[in-house]
């Protein structure tokens, strides 16, 4: 639970400075003039009605003697030139009369004592704002803004955490039973054979919550089950869970945090919210592994593949230099000879075959085309990469749809062995 420093809820600390003394607690004379209305002066009451005055402008409540810091009495009994003592003013604090005073401050500051209705008020702003969020710090933070804003005297710390807290755990108990009642019966029997069956219970929830290293080549195979088993999870869970992120992550957290033995103590409705969630959560990081699977083995294989073209281009540079040779053999030949008398067998020789094969060798790969490279490659990871786009809902960004309908190709071919 938060305490009263984690929040806005203002405080009076009990060593204060003299610039917050000046900042909150100076006295006016149009202050003076009102409390002397009221009191005559430089009695007790006269200080005790001005020390509450300047309490609850700077508090937005009242406060018992005890709460108030001696310097906050002093610095405003100086300025009253009073000379009261304190037993005279601790006397006033518990008479009848500071009772009426309080009355006539509210009067003047135009602020609401804090009674049921405003209590029915403030359940109402925390629920609205438990909806949204998960702390109590930042509920009671809400409420207590709504309450300033209304000129509503504000209750006790303890009081407004312990309507936010409730509020809170209103709003996550609906959230609970909303999640359970969009499941089919179906679903709902799942969900308890999965966790009450005594044989699989260990073994699903620690399952569901491991956190999966990163795939690595040589565990690629054993993640993508696991990837796989957590998409055939996904029957269970309904499509959107309407949940904002603060409750989402708290959900999270908190399934995580629990073991199997915790979550079946807990109420039917949270049990079931909590697995559907982490169910949900699991899943999605799958997808972001998924992809990720298929990205960094097709810049692998393009890698690879730019590798390969390199090297080819390194070991033929040879042949490249003898065909260029020939090249210009045949066009000297052509310039210097009268063109019915080139016999080109002379230069070309015996083997025209494999000079042309070399030629489209050459030509094939002459504008660094890795791409064919790419072929054989590919072939020791089409089984990977099938199974990885297996679990993803691939889908267009822009209108232009050409390359889904080629993977639409493919999986269709998937198992066709002929070219």
């Amino acid at each position: 639970m938060p305490t009263v420093y984690q929040t806005a809820y203002p405080t009076l600390k009990s060593e204060i400075t003299q610039e917050s003394l000046d900042d909150g607690f100076q006295v006016t004379t149009a202050e003076k003039r009102f409390v002397s209305r009221h009191c005559r002066s430089k009695s007790a009451a006269h200080l005790g009605m001005m020390i509450q005055l300047k309490v609850v402008q700077r508090l937005g409540r009242f406060l018992p003697y005890a709460k108030i810091p001696s310097a906050v009495i002093k610095y405003i009994r100086a300025q009253l030139g009073s000379t009261i003592k304190l037993r005279q003013l601790k006397s006033y604090f518990n008479l009848g009369t500071k009772d009426k005073h309080v009355k006539s401050i509210r009067r003047c500051l135009k602020l609401t004592p804090y009674n049921a209705s405003a209590a029915e008020q403030v359940r109402l702003w925390a629920i609205e704002a438990a909806k949204t969020k998960e702390s109590v710090a930042d509920i009671l933070n809400v409420s207590l803004e709504r309450l300033i804003q209304g000129s509503i005297e504000l209750p006790g710390f303890r009081e407004l955490e312990r309507a936010c807290e409730s509020a809170r755990h209103s709003v996550n108990t609906a959230y609970y039973k909303e999640i359970a009642q969009h499941l089919e019966q179906e679903s709902l029997d799942a969900i308890d054979r999965l966790l009450v069956s005594t044989k699989n219970t260990k073994t699903f929830w620690s399952t569901l919550k491991i956190e999966s290293k990163k795939p690595t080549p040589g565990n690629i195979k054993h993640y993508l089950t696991h990837l796989e088993w957590l998409k055939s999870l996904q029957f269970i869970i309904p499509e959107e869970l309407n949940l904002p992120p603060a409750k989402y992550d708290q959900f999270i957290n908190e399934a995580m945090a629990l073991d199997q033995n915790e979550m079946m103590e807990l109420r039917h409705d949270k049990r079931i919210a909590l697995c559907v969630v982490l169910i949900r959560h699991q899943y999605a990081k799958t997808l972001d592994d998924a992809a990720t699977i298929i990205i960094k083995t097709l810049k692998k294989i393009d890698n690879l593949a730019r590798q390969r073209l390199e090297k080819h281009l390194t070991e033929h540079r040879n042949q490249t230099d003898k065909l260029v040779e020939l090249l210009q053999d045949i066009i000297y030949v052509y310039i210097n000879t009268d063109p019915d008398a080139i016999r080109l067998d002379q230069i070309i020789g015996s083997d025209p075959d494999r000079l042309l094969s070399m030629c489209q060798a050459y030509l094939k790969y002459s504008n660094k085309n890795h791409l064919p490279f790419m072929l054989p490659l590919y072939r020791n990871h089409r089984a990977t990469l099938f199974r990885a786009m297996g679990i993803l809902s691939i889908e267009a960004t822009t209108k232009d749809k050409d390359v889904l309908n080629a993977l639409a190709f493919i999986r269709t071919h998937q198992k066709t062995k002929a070219k």
